[in-house]
């Protein structure tokens, strides 16, 4: 681009820049604080949350959102129902199993990110694998929280792997 042209599109951002300075200049509104509990460390999910929460969004509709982790899926939603936080991110599998051990909690899912988890046993093309039966003898990894891991049992028996 020519310094000319530079010139021309300075001439009409600055005024453009200086009234988006003053219309932000208004006067502030009191934000209203909402404390907010992932399930983890933040990962693809939380970017519904963390992007808005970066670019502003939140703080521009008047919310001040704090973030934490959870150490266990299960902290969310304990933290929910104790009243120490008013929103989570949290795994639909753990709130199923909270809410059949605690009767009537004051808490319910009101959106679910993934109507299909994104759950995938990943394997080398080299290593021959085209079928959940041929996992039998093999090492897998899977977080020991969560619910890929609590699922392992069910899907090796809905395919016969032998998992002894």
């Amino acid at each position: 681009m020519s310094l000319l042209n530079l010139r021309r599109i300075g001439r009409y951002a600055y005024p453009i820049a200086a009234t988006f300075v003053l219309i932000s200049a208004a006067p502030a509104r009191a934000q209203t604080g909402v404390k907010f509990s992932f399930d983890s460390h933040a990962e693809a999910p939380e970017a519904l949350i963390l992007v808005p929460q970066d670019k502003g969004f939140f703080k521009d509709e008047g919310l001040d959102v704090s973030i934490d982790d959870a150490a266990t899926p299960v902290e969310p939603i304990t933290r929910v129902a104790g009243g120490g936080y008013d929103m989570a991110l949290a795994d639909i599998n753990a709130l199923i199993r909270y809410r059949d051990q605690h009767p009537s909690p004051p808490i319910k899912a009101v959106f679910v990110v993934f109507n299909k988890p994104p759950y995938a046993i990943v394997a080398r093309k080299s290593r021959g694998i085209t079928e959940p039966k041929q996992l039998e003898g093999k090492k897998l990894g899977a977080p020991h929280v969560g619910s890929t891991f609590a699922q392992w049992p069910l899907f090796a028996k809905l395919n016969g792997i032998d998992v002894s």
